[in-house]
């Protein structure tokens, strides 16, 4: 097992003392807000605001997108600060103001989350955007290209303000390029396999399909930053749906443009007749209206989490329900429980949170246990002889903490 590097200390810090500020509903809205705030400014850096049932499309296909994967954690707060990075570039390029914004923003960000060399590639496509324009970048001195290069350095430079130093890059290398090795996802539901036929999955079919539609509908050259981060968003999509978020916020200024560009093509079509661009304005917008309020209808309704299978509900709190609180703290909590005690990686920092004095067996830190360790347990608690034999042998428990929404629970009690 290695040094385990924790790449969001100081989200994990700032939820600790939001909690305790504002507790769960608080917490809960204030990353809501942020994760709005993250796409209205990508959007905006991909300047289609002016453009407001475009905007609200896109924010309409893109919240649909990372529904599955939107819930509090460090890569909501990257989010805000990828959307804020984005508007910036694409106002300021290299100017004085990007280098004040952009570095403290860099900083922040490499102690958040691990996708904080984002902010130097962003900057690289705008430079790329503008390398062949002969403008200064104001208060600098420099031509935009130079000063963005040299922004890009700084910002890559200033990754190494951490705890961590050079080790927290080899950790995320590590975890980007060996999926074993990152924090095993939490558990959404026990039954959420039983849902993966949803027509939920294909949208993000639909979202390549409006990029893919951009490259044909826009007819005058397509700004080259806002479609380098689509077909890296693209490609991302189709990779893994982990980056799912990521992919939604690099693509978002490119669906806008988009959706955009196809109401101009629909409105060329009528030659000018503005009597039935008028009328087909009034169709889009009664039909945004109609998404808009299904969408809204089916997360009030809880209609949307049952469908996927997720054990989240509408609200801003806490369901504690869920979790099995009062065993913590009656039966697991009493002093005569056993100290040597294997219990399953998931639940391991819930253990921890609830009886912080007392010494867990493993949690989901992947790259502190590899994923060999969990594999041994999980064949061992199914009933695999020699591996039992063996975990029994080195570890000596007295006692399993079993959580019976784990799927091999059912097997593991008849054994």
């Amino acid at each position: 097992a290695s040094t385990w590097v924790n790449p969001h200390w100081l989200y994990d810090l700032a939820l600790f003392r939001a909690w305790q500020a504002v507790g769960p509903s608080g917490v809960v809205l204030l990353h809501a807000l942020l994760g709005l705030a993250a796409f209205l400014l990508a959007i905006t850096a991909g300047k289609q605001m002016k453009a407001p049932m475009a905007t609200a499309a896109t924010l309409l296909i893109c919240g649909w997108l990372i529904a599955p994967v939107f819930q509090v954690g460090p890569a909501v707060i990257a989010l805000a600060l990828a959307g804020l990075t984005m508007f910036q570039l694409s106002r300021a390029g290299g100017a004085l103001s990007s280098w004040l914004v952009l570095i403290p923003v860099q900083i922040l960000w490499t102690n958040i989350h691990g996708s904080f060399l984002l902010p130097t590639l962003l900057t690289l496509a705008y430079t790329i955007q503008i390398a062949t324009g002969p403008k200064t970048a104001p208060g600098t001195g420099l031509s935009i290209p130079k000063a963005l290069v040299g922004l890009a350095s700084v910002l890559l430079l200033v990754t190494l303000l951490n705890p961590y130093g050079i080790g927290l890059h080899r950790s995320v290398l590590a975890t980007a390029t060996t999926p074993s090795l990152s924090v095993l996802t939490e558990w959404v539901s026990p039954f959420s396999s039983e849902f993966t036929s949803s027509w939920y999955r294909h949208i993000s079919t639909g979202v390549l399909v409006l990029v893919a539609s951009g490259f044909v509908l826009v007819r005058e050259r397509l700004p080259l930053a806002p479609t380098l981060t689509a077909v890296i968003g693209a490609f991302l999509m189709v990779l893994s749906p982990r980056y799912v978020a990521f992919s939604a916020l690099l693509v978002a200024p490119f669906v806008a443009m988009s959706i955009t560009n196809l109401g101009n093509l629909i409105r060329q079509k009528q030659g000018g007749d503005e009597q039935s661009n008028q009328m087909l304005e009034r169709v889009a917008l009664v039909l945004l209206a109609a998404i808009g309020l299904i969408t809204l209808f089916n997360l009030t309704t809880n209609r949307y989490y049952i469908r996927t299978g997720s054990s989240s509900s509408f609200g801003a709190g806490v369901a504690s329900e869920t979790t099995p609180e009062a065993a913590c703290a009656k039966v697991i909590g009493r002093p005569d429980f056993p100290e040597r005690a294997i219990n399953l990686a998931s639940d391991g920092g819930y253990l921890a949170s609830r009886l912080p004095g007392r010494k867990i067996f493993t949690d989901s830190r992947s790259a502190v246990y590899g994923s060999s360790f969990y594999q041994g347990l999980g064949r061992g608690l199914l009933g695999q002889q020699d591996i039992w034999t063996n975990l029994v042998t080195r570890w000596q428990p007295e006692a399993i903490i079993l959580n019976g929404s784990w799927p091999g629970a059912g097997a593991s009690l008849r054994q």
